[in-house]
Formats: structure tokens, sequence, C-alpha cells
């Protein structure tokens, strides 16, 4: 139990200056943390580009990159942060989706995603496009 109390503990360290915490992080133990996860077996991790302004990614990338055939890698996109700072919106219009992926694949320093999914529903635009777009990339 305490081994889980603190791989959740660190989880809200590996997410921290994200809008909604004010924890601080830690990339030391976060690091640690994420070692010790994969010894223990947890393999499917999972982030978003939000995940501390892409921080996360960067940081999940130190532990994900020499464990690559160990992990199963799933990353979110869809929130986006509004000019002004004071908030998110969601977008994954195409356009979107494809900026973010690469950037997502540059913070992680892989070639692939395993599975690449949406945050949120966006209303404006049907599923149906949204892969559609998957098809040109």
């Amino acid at each position: 139990m305490v081994i889980l109390e603190k791989i959740i503990r660190n989880w809200i360290r590996l997410h921290g200056n994200e809008l909604s915490l004010t924890v601080p992080r830690n990339d030391e133990e976060s690091i640690a943390t994420l070692n010790r996860a994969l010894e223990l077996g947890i393999n499917f991790w999972d982030t978003a580009d939000m995940y501390g302004f892409g921080h996360n990614e960067e940081l999940i990338s130190k532990v994900l990159v020499p464990n690559r055939n160990k992990i199963f890698i799933a990353t979110k996109f869809g929130f986006r942060l509004k000019e002004d700072g004071s908030g998110t919106y969601v977008d994954t219009s195409p356009a979107y989706i494809m900026e973010e992926i690469e950037k997502s694949l540059k913070r992680l320093k892989i070639d692939t995603i395993d599975l690449y999914y949406s945050h949120r529903v966006d209303p404006k635009y049907r599923l149906k496009k949204q892969w559609g777009q998957w098809r040109n990339w």
C-alpha cells in the first residue's frame, strides 16, 4: 500500500504546474517513481500534451526511451491554452491533431506512440473527420 500511495502522490507531482494543480514538481523523485513502477510491472503509461504544458512528456521520456520495448505509451491531445492564459478550451481539429502529435513525439523522444487519443470529444469535429486525418499522416 505504501508503494501505491507514493505512486499516486508522485502522479500529482508528474503533472505539476498544470492549471488545476499547485503541487511543486520533483523530477528526481518522479523519475525514481517511474522506474519503480516499471519494476513492479506497471507498463501502461498514460500522459497528455497539457500535463505540465509538455513537461510531463519530456520527463517520462527519460525512463521511456531506454525501456521503450517494455512500455506501452498513451498520450492525449485536445486541450489548448487560451491566449490570455485564463484557462483551456477543446480543439480536436485535424490541423491541431497533426501539430500536437509531432510535438508529443519530439518531447517523448520516440518514433511512434502506441495510443494517441482525444482528451475530450469536440462537438465541432466529427470523429470521422478526425480519423480521416490519419490517412494523410
